[in-house]
């Protein structure tokens, strides 16, 4: 015989059976002390996932956080140690040490490899790597000469020269310095205002892509409307670029010969223009993802593509002042046209009825840049030969905050050699120069394009 199970809590309504633990309610076990228990767990279990959730992006958060921290505490701790450098060197000075005569000594070299033992205020010691810089250009480059004329590496590791990640020597400050300024200057995407992090390998970084919005309300009412930021992640996994310059082994024997000037203009062009390139149309394949062709190919990234609307693919002011507002104001406050010369050979040509240049650089204000020299729609404009010429679709152009741009490089420049095969029987060398670079669009919405322009008159690409 089958016996019903009475409540403990039979006084009590439903509504007062909620403040009984989940304990209390299992104990009973009646129909209704497990009907509340199922949903209090239920609750509970809901309650844990969105905690888990919350410490998961606090985490997140955190680790981002640290990262901008432990960036801004190394390039503190490091000004430290340059001012203390620095107040060495002034005692030097002041005590008639002459820096020159002490480069030179036997023990400095062991000081600058080794470093110099200094008690912290903790009682711990610290060691501080100290170079003056006194003749250590002027060595590098003997160095270097040799280890590319000849493939004698001694001198370079006897400067304490580094191996890069990919496997060739790491040039000395002032020459990496040079080459990555002469890559800036022939890459319009980084003269655009492209953002470049160092990275150690594959990183990722943030990018809000959602933006914060309020709402009005009453007093005593609960806020409604609001949206909080979205974060958006963006991988980059730097890949090894490469060029090889072939030189004569009599020319790098000649001591008037200035390598670091060289290499300095030859490798830093050839990888400004191969990378600038990358930056506007690779396909990410091996290569940095490319404006264009993400534009193309991945609408789901968001870039606006605007298509030039006359069958012949003339270009009008009209449709570069629509491409200038399809993107929003806040990425039209820095936004900059980037077109090759043909395509600015077009815009430039533009005249209103009367006949006059629509851009305008006679500082009359009747023109599209409103007399602004460079400037398109009150935009600075840079003209690049890396943005592809396409005789049969059309050229391009892009404007956007190219801010949202996003590359990473991965150490410094790197030199290697190869003296055989063709190179050794021409009694040259090949000097190859490496540098390890990747990026793509962090946001899509920040970048629009105009393609298809030709030459209305002509019918081809201007």
């Amino acid at each position: 015989m089958s016996t019903v199970k009475v409540c403990e809590f039979k006084d009590l309504n439903r509504e007062e059976l909620y403040e009984k633990s989940l304990e209390e309610l299992k104990g009973c076990g009646c129909d209704r002390c497990a009907s509340v228990f199922a949903e209090k767990d239920y609750a509970r279990l809901q309650r844990f996932e969105q905690e888990q959730k919350e410490k998961e992006l606090a985490d997140q958060m955190g680790e981002e956080w640290a990262k901008t921290v432990l960036k801004y505490a190394k390039q503190h701790q490091k000004s430290l140690e340059e001012r203390a450098v620095e107040r060495m060197m002034k005692r030097l000075n002041d005590a008639g040490i002459d820096l020159n005569t002490l480069a030179k000594a036997p023990f400095w070299n062991t000081i600058q490899r080794k470093g110099v033992g200094v008690p912290m205020p903790d009682g711990s010691r610290k060691n501080f790597y100290i170079n003056t810089g006194v003749n250590q250009q002027e060595e590098f480059e003997t160095a270097l000469k040799e280890f590319l004329a000849t493939g004698n590496d001694a001198m370079l590791k006897d400067l304490s020269a580094g191996v890069g990640p990919a496997g060739g020597y790491t040039v000395d400050t002032r020459l990496a310095s040079q080459i990555i300024e002469m890559r800036d200057q022939a890459s319009g995407v980084i003269r655009a205002g492209a953002r470049v992090e160092q990275a150690d390998g594959k990183i990722e970084l943030p990018v809000q892509v959602g933006r914060t919005a309020g709402a009005w309300q009453s007093e005593n009412t609960e806020i409604t409307g609001t949206v909080e930021p979205v974060f958006g992640q963006v991988t980059l996994d730097p890949e090894i670029w490469s060029a090889i310059v072939p030189l004569s082994i009599k020319l790098l024997r000649q001591t008037a010969f200035d390598l670091f000037g060289f290499l300095a203009r030859d490798l830093g062009r050839a990888a400004g223009k191969e990378a600038d390139m990358a930056f506007i149309n690779g396909d990410g394949n091996g290569q940095p993802l490319g404006i264009l062709y993400a534009a193309e190919n991945d609408p789901d990234m968001g870039i606006i593509r605007e298509q030039v609307s006359s069958a012949e693919g003339t270009l009008t002011a009209d449709e570069l002042i629509d491409i200038f507002y399809a993107l929003e104001q806040e990425y039209q406050e820095n936004a900059v046209w980037l077109m090759n010369q043909h395509t600015a050979r077009l815009v430039r040509k533009l005249k209103d009825s009367n006949g006059r240049y629509l851009w305008d650089f006679a500082g009359d204000n009747s023109g599209i840049t409103r007399g602004t020299p460079g400037q398109l729609l009150g935009r600075p404009v840079i003209v690049t030969n890396n943005m592809p010429h396409d005789t049969e679709n059309g050229d391009s152009l892009i404007f956007g905050d190219f801010s949202y741009y996003y590359i990473a490089q991965n150490g410094q420049f790197e030199v290697s050699r190869d003296g055989g095969g063709e190179f050794f029987r021409k009694n040259q060398v090949g000097v190859k120069g490496l540098q390890l670079l990747d990026g793509a669009p962090a946001y899509g919405a920040a970048f629009a394009v105009l393609h298809g322009i030709r030459d209305g008159e002509s019918g081809v690409v201007g």
